[in-house]
């Protein structure tokens, strides 16, 4: 069922974002009021794994940014496992999108759950 929530968010997102410049906001917001604290820090598993998977700097910037809001919803700065374990190849990742708008959310996200820069 995750997996079907990620894929609806992703499915024509261009069009969407074209029809709603705030879509993913829009979406993911909802998504997130929904779930409780327990559910949004289980849900950073999937965001996580979407991130390793994404080429596109502009989702990955987008992914990044809302796994920050779902760390938020679950009022904590315990690093979920899958996070944990995944550290060096969200890093390999991004520095491979040679984007700066994805290094500074990265950082910006390190910042908040006090990882070292």
């Amino acid at each position: 069922m995750k997996n079907e929530i990620i894929d609806e968010i992703l499915n024509d997102w261009v069009r969407k974002l074209n029809e709603d410049e705030f879509y993913f906001t829009h979406a993911f917001e909802t998504l997130i009021e929904s779930f409780t604290s327990y559910e949004a820090f289980d849900f950073i598993e999937l965001m996580v794994q979407t991130i390793l998977k994404l080429d596109n700097p502009f989702l990955v910037n987008q992914f990044i940014f809302f796994t920050g809001c779902l760390y938020s919803k679950a009022k904590t700065t315990e690093l979920h496992p899958v996070m944990e374990k995944n550290l060096p190849a969200i890093e390999k990742h991004i520095l491979q999108l040679q984007n700066s708008g994805v290094h500074r959310e990265w950082q910006e996200l390190k910042r908040d759950l006090r990882l070292p820069s």
